[in-house]
Parts: structure tokens; C-alpha cells; sequence
């Protein structure tokens, strides 16, 4: 398998990082109020310093923060997989059209199209989705690893520049099997909206992303509002979360 190995680059953030997530054992032994602080907490750090730092897409809903320094930067022939999609293109084709890389797209979601087409130069679209195994779901939806993925489109061989991950709750199945499986050795940076979930649950797979050497360049709340309650409080807080992360 093809690996990112980054050369010469130099990070400001810190591996003693001030927010850190125990251990399994010791995160179940919060209480619900802790990790949520804890949850909070660790998703508005920063970890490492991107200088540059630039808006793809929409500034709504779909768009992402992405690094743009080197070595992070895309340059030809540069390969982009832009997961959920949601007939909002804005995203894969500002990418494009700002380092011309080649975009695969994937929605299984989007029920009235085919199964493949070409949305434009260097756009390809799958209805297939990512998931942590093969399986065709209830709504009939063909479901692949990342994996399983990059072997039907051969590029086993290749880095992935971006990966851009906006799969509605899913991320949290989706991403442990990523991590287990080895893929994100080919991964230079991954750009997720997260949506809230059980937060010990989700405490443990960011603490198998840091692990996996990716950390948090950018983050913020989602355009559109999303928030909840906090049941036992007064307090409302964002439910769903623009992450960007780069491997190191």
C-alpha cells in the first residue's frame, strides 16, 4: 500500500495537547456532563497550524476549510473522494477549477439519478455510499468500505489529497473501519462535518483519528444552525460540526 509520509514539514501544534481524551476504561467512568464538556472542549481545539487556510465550496451548507500549505496543498495530478454530496456541487467543482484535481463523488442518497455519470471535466459520480462493510441497505443502497472502494476505482497506487466526509451521523460507523483498515495512510488531509452523538462513543473515535496522526487545523459550527438542548441544563449547543484535519 502507497503511503503519505510527509518531508520537511513543520508544526506548531503540540502531541501534549491540553484537551486529551483517556483511554476506553477511563472515558466510561464519566459521567454524561463530563464528556460532554470533554466533547466540547476537544472539538474547539486546534492541534497544529495551518497558515493558509482557504474557503471551497458555498459559504453555506457543503463547503469546507481546506490547507493550502505545503506540502498540503493539491497540485496535479491530484486526487480528491468527496463523500455525500447532496446535489450541491459547489465544493468539487470549486476544486477543480482552483488545482484541477480529479474529483470522485459519491451519494447513495440521491435516489433520482443513475448509478454513474460524468457531472463535468474531471467530475465522476457514484450512487454508492461509505460504510464499514458491503452491503445493499433497507432503502436499497449500495454500500462500500473505503477499501472496497478504492480498489474498483484502482487507486490503490495513489494518494488522496482530500478526503471530504458529509454522510449525515454515518461518519461515526464509517470512521473506525477507515482507520482499522490502514486507508488513511494515503490521506494528506480529511475535511468531516461531525453531528453529535453519544459522546463517549464519539471521544473514542477522535482519539483513534489523533492516533492515526490527523489532527485539527480548523473547525467550526455549521452555517445552517443545527443545535439541541443540553437536557440537563438551559444551555443549547451546536449539533453539528465543520472539521479539518491534516496528516502529520
Amino acid at each position: 500500500m502507497i503511503k503519505w509520509k510527509p518531508q520537511n514539514v513543520i508544526h506548531w501544534g503540540r502531541d501534549d495537547l491540553p484537551v486529551k481524551i483517556p483511554d476506553a476504561s477511563r472515558l466510561q467512568e464519566l459521567s454524561y456532563p463530563e464528556a460532554e464538556e470533554l466533547y466540547y472542549s476537544y472539538i474547539q481545539s486546534l492541534q497544529v497550524l495551518c497558515q493558509r487556510v482557504i474557503r471551497v465550496g458555498s459559504f453555506l451548507d457543503g463547503g469546507k476549510e481546506m490547507c493550502i500549505d505545503e506540502p498540503y496543498k493539491p497540485k496535479r495530478p491530484c486526487l480528491v473522494h468527496s463523500f455525500g454530496i447532496n446535489w450541491l456541487w459547489d465544493f468539487d467543482e470549486d476544486i477543480v477549477s482552483i488545482f484541477g484535481c480529479e474529483v470522485f463523488a459519491f451519494d447513495p442518497g440521491m435516489s433520482n439519478e443513475t448509478d454513474y455519470f460524468i457531472k463535468g471535466p474531471n467530475i465522476t459520480f457514484y450512487k454508492i455510499g461509505i460504510w464499514d462493510r458491503h452491503m445493499v441497505n433497507e432503502q436499497g443502497w449500495h454500500l462500500m468500505t473505503l477499501k472496497q472502494i478504492i480498489k474498483k476505482l484502482g487507486h490503490e497506487n495513489r494518494i488522496i489529497d482530500v478526503l471530504k466526509i458529509d454522510i449525515e451521523w454515518a461518519e461515526w460507523t464509517v470512521l473506525p473501519e477507515i482507520i482499522s483498515s490502514g486507508e488513511l495512510h494515503t490521506v494528506k488531509q480529511m475535511l468531516i462535518e461531525f453531528h453529535t452523538d453519544d459522546k463517549k462513543k464519539t471521544l473514542l473515535v477522535f482519539r483513534m483519528v489523533h492516533e492515526a496522526r490527523f489532527r485539527i487545523f480548523m473547525r467550526e459550527r455549521n452555517p445552517l444552525g443545527c443545535r439541541y438542548k443540553v437536557p440537563w441544563s438551559i444551555r443549547e449547543r451546536p449539533h453539528c460540526i465543520e472539521m479539518s484535519f491534516i496528516h502529520i
